[in-house]
Formats: C-alpha cells, structure tokens, sequence
C-alpha cells in the first residue's frame, strides 16, 4: 500500500476529490454481487463425464447483497456515507446510501467428455438484468448563518442542482441481455497410485480462465454494475485447482463422498478509463487529479472447500433405452436424490490501485484490504437417468452471511437448473 510523503500536501487540495473518490469506490463496491457458477456434472469434486457424452447445464440464478463486512468483520452499508462541505467553510451534511443489489443471469455449460478422465467445459453466463436500489438519506451537518439551519437534503441538493450536479437515481436497471466473462475449464482425473484405490480415494486437476466478454460500467455514471471477473467477484481470471474425495459405499452404491477442493485464483491487472465529471460534474469530476486512466489489481486468491455429499434416494432402477436394456448398466446411473453441502474459505489479497493520485489509490486500496470470504452452499439434485430420462433437475442456496467475512461484500445466490445428458456419435 503506497503512502508517499506528499500525502499531506495533496490532502489539501484534493478535499473535494476525496468527496468524490469516495463516491467512485463506493459506486464499484455496491455492484459486485457474486455469481455461482455450477458444479462440474455432478457435485464431486472429482467426477468427470465418460467419454463422448455432453452434458448441457442451464440455470436461472438470482443473487442479491445489501451489506459489506469491514476490517474488523463489522457489518457496513454497501456505499460509504459521501460528506461534503461549504466551499471553505464548514459540513453541508453526508449524503448517505443503504444500496439493494440485484443481479439476474442464465448460466450455461456445456460439458463434453474427452476421454473418460478428462472433461471440457465452456461456461456462457447471460445477464438477464441488474438492479440497484439505492435507498439514498442525508445526515444534516453543521449550522448554516445564512440559512439560520443546517442543510436539508432538498437545500442540498437545490445547491448541487445550481453546480449543475443532477441527483443520482433511486434504482438504476442496466446490463439488461448481455454477458459475463466466458469461461474455459478442463477437469482431469488423476491415475491413483495403489494406497488411493485401496482406501477409495480419487483426486483431480482443475484449470479455468475466462475470457473479457463482460461489459464495463460506464465511468461517467455514479450508479452502474459491471459484468467482468472483477466486478462480479466470484471466479478469477485464471484459477488452478487441486481436489480429491472420498467414497463410501454399500449396497454397491455410492452413499456417501467426502471431498476438498484447495485453489489459487489470479486476477489480471486492469486499466479503467478515469470519470471526467461529464454526467457528475459535483461528484464523479476525478481526472485532473486522478489521470485521464488508473489501473487496478485485484489481489489474488486462495481458497479451501469441504464438500459432503448423500445420497438421500437411490429411487427404483428400470432397464431402459438408456442403459440398452442393461439393469446392470442402469444401476451404476445417479441416484435419484442427493443432497450436496459445502463450505468454503477464500482469502483475498491486498488490492493494489495506481493512478497519479496516491491519496485516491490508498482510499481504494483501503476498501480492499486483506480479507476472506466464507461461503456455505446447500445443494438437493433429483437425477431421472434411472427411471429413462437423461435429465437432472436441482435447486441450490448459497449465502456468505452465515459467518461474517473481512474486507469483502457478501452474496446470497438461489439456483434453480437442469442437466441434459446426451451423446450424439
């Protein structure tokens, strides 16, 4: 984190571009909502597709914040209060924000067995819509002589409205049909050496990047959502991943998998294009302080996740077309239910911001300190292979709420989908 030593100096002449930095920061942290991308197939960690079979994966996905946790693990409103002030003179009052974010999105994978211990994927995630309520206050400030009062928020924002500053919307809606970062994976189920096939036990490689398909919010707009890795916050640009579960069975089922799955995720340096104040001139006029650009470095990742899976309800098993007539066949096919949970811990980086402001780049960096995420996820699938379909339907909830997180902002995620199986050679 840079701290040079004409901080002082510039903390003087950049009162206002703090005002307005912190609006910027804040305006990007009320938009990174998370997104859940699916499980490989099904929710082993290590479970591959047989070789020659697709599998196309669809799913609706709501997800919502409306809090951030803070250095100490505090719970923080997603916007930082903006304060402004009489030019040389004393506190109009903070603009205050409780900011409701909504982000809507269909998810597809297509699946496709390379051998039968290698897996492609491509993932295309849609957004269908993203909202933000920003439920905006004032706090009053200091006594105003001329006023005989302090501001109220209708005498602050007629004083902004004079300055040519329109006041921001209550909701904004945008990204309405377009894309996420694509996705590029590739699972590869590891050979076992002896010890491993005799305790059961099955280990695999993952390796995903994703490609900048996503949109980029508007720098002029005070209110907006992004679509990229960065803004989106939940997968990384590239993340390599090292799994391995634990099978039991009976009744020549498998009952019961334990599984981890332990990942670094890297995110790309980006360079942003500075707001200029074209739409925002009171509150978002960052470039003669900042630069015409700025670059951001997320910080990387490192991240564990346990998972349990059960099998709830083998159901009965048919010979079908499916399984050629084949009961045998039919009954090595997933159960009817299982019932999949899992919690994960991801630590994040120091951020790294740099611009020709130091003191804006400290301001941003501080907002993205070292922190963690801690992530439970409940997950029921109902696989119809055994009765004849190739299909599976489930539902999933994910929330980071549960054990509150540090420096980071937490999503609640509900899934609904379905699976289709298919083999076209």
């Amino acid at each position: 984190m840079k701290r040079s030593t004409h901080l002082a100096a510039e903390r003087c002449r950049a009162n206002a571009a703090g005002a307005m930095a912190r609006a910027r920061s804040a305006a990007i942290a009320a938009v990174l909502v998370g997104l859940l991308m699916p499980a490989l197939g099904s929710a082993g960690t290590t479970d591959v597709v047989p070789k020659g079979l697709f599998v196309f994966d669809i799913a609706y996905m709501n997800s919502t914040t409306d809090k951030a946790f803070g250095d100490g693990r505090e719970v923080l409103p997603l916007l930082e209060g903006i304060k402004r002030y009489e030019p040389g003179g004393g506190l109009q009052g903070t603009v205050t924000a409780n900011p409701f974010v909504r982000l809507r999105l269909i998810t597809t994978q297509i699946l496709f067995g390379v051998t039968d211990n290698l897996t492609a994927v491509l993932a295309l995630p849609y957004v269908l819509d993203a909202t933000i309520d920003t439920r905006m206050g004032w706090t009053p400030g200091d006594y105003q002589s001329q006023l005989g009062r302090p501001y109220s928020e209708t005498d602050f924002w007629q004083w902004a409205g004079s300055m040519g500053q329109p006041r921001p919307v209550q909701r904004w809606v945008g990204n309405q049909g377009v894309l996420a970062d694509l996705v590029l994976a590739a699972r590869y189920r590891l050979p076992r050496p002896e010890l491993l096939r005799r305790w059961n036990i099955q280990w695999a490689v993952h390796l995903q990047g994703a490609l900048p398909t996503g949109v980029e919010p508007d720098p002029e707009d005070l209110v907006t959502a992004g679509t990229s890795a960065w803004h989106l916050h939940s997968y990384a640009d590239l993340e390599l991943h090292l799994a391995a579960d634990k099978r039991f069975s009976w009744g020549g089922v498998d009952r019961l998998t334990v599984g981890v799955d332990s990942y670094f995720g890297w995110l790309r340096p980006r360079t942003f294009v500075t707001p200029a104040g074209l739409k925002h001139p009171l509150l978002l006029n960052l470039r003669p302080y900042v630069g015409d650009t700025y670059t951001v470095d997320g910080g990387d990742w490192l991240a564990s996740s346990f998972v349990i899976d059960v099998v709830a309800l083998v159901g009965p098993t048919f010979a079908t077309w499916l399984s050629k007539g084949r009961l045998d066949v039919a009954r090595s096919f997933p159960p009817l239910v299982t019932l999949t949970v899992s919690y994960r811990y991801l630590h994040t980086a120091q951020s790294d911001w740099t611009s020709k402001s130091d003191l804006w780049d400290w301001k941003n960096e501080k907002a993205w300190r070292p922190g963690d995420k801690q992530t439970f996820n409940a997950t029921a699938t109902l696989g119809l292979l055994r009765l004849g379909a190739p299909l599976q339907l489930y539902v999933s909830w994910r929330t980071q709420e549960l054990v509150a997180g540090r420096n980071t902002r937490p999503a609640n995620v509900l899934s609904v989908g379905t699976r289709l199986f298919a083999a076209f050679w």
